[in-house]
């Protein structure tokens, strides 16, 4: 998606003015793609989570368009964030979460099924090689991405005067990665600490506990325990 938006732009034709310039005639498919989605959303969001070239709000860079695709400068809450995990888990369509009513969909297709399905490799390798190994041994496979972010003070900065930090750690994925029944998202604040904290260790420590868990209950699972039992 993001070749894409490069390819199409036409660069040439931009004056020499500031970065801002050339960021904008570089990033308006991918932008624009990524709002259109993103207000399409179960409960679409009020405020622009997703930021546009603007002088008058936000300084850009050239390094911007790479930075929003993989997550940053970007504001998404974690129903959002699973809807479009689940999106991918469900060969890109797009359902609606809820508690009661019945399932609908939201987006026919985010994404083409042999998108989804290189999307769905590459987060089962996070968990077999990457950085949330600690769901390798889990019950049943699982496909899924870890993050880690800084968390700010009051006062607006990364560290207390003691040095420490405050992290946000997340894993969110999907398992059985082949054959997916259940999306899944956690996330945890740490307090401020010295110490390394990242999404591949408690978050995914609580998810493996949660997918055990719901692999020996859920009947869907049974005639695969049985199979491994003989």
């Amino acid at each position: 998606m993001t070749v894409s938006a490069v390819s199409d732009a036409v660069i040439t034709e931009a004056p020499e003015a500031s970065r801002l310039t050339v960021t904008y005639c570089i990033e308006p498919a991918y932008i624009n793609t990524l709002i259109a989605t993103a207000h399409n959303t179960p409960y679409p969001l009020s405020s622009e989570i997703i930021p546009k070239p603007n002088p008058k709000t936000r300084y850009w860079t050239n390094t911007d368009l790479a930075s929003i695709a993989y997550g940053y400068s970007t504001e998404e809450t974690p129903l959002h964030i699973l809807t479009f995990y689940n999106a991918i888990a469900n060969k890109g369509k797009m359902m609606k979460p809820y508690l009661v009513e019945g399932p609908s969909v939201l987006n026919s297709a985010i994404c083409s099924k042999d998108v989804a399905d290189t999307l769905t490799r590459a987060l089962k390798a996070v968990t077999e090689d990457g950085t949330a190994k600690r769901l390798k041994g889990a019950k049943c496979s699982v496909a899924g991405k870890t993050g880690t972010s800084f968390g700010t003070y009051a006062n607006g900065k990364y560290q207390d005067e003691f040095g420490r930090r405050k992290y946000q750690g997340t894993f969110v994925g999907f398992f059985p990665a082949e054959e997916p029944k259940y999306s899944i998202i956690c996330m945890v604040y740490s307090k401020p600490t010295s110490k390394s904290f990242q999404g591949g260790g408690i978050p995914a420590r609580a998810i493996r506990t949660v997918i055990d868990t719901i692999y020996d209950i859920d009947p869907c699972f049974q005639e695969t325990i049985r199979r491994k039992g003989k």
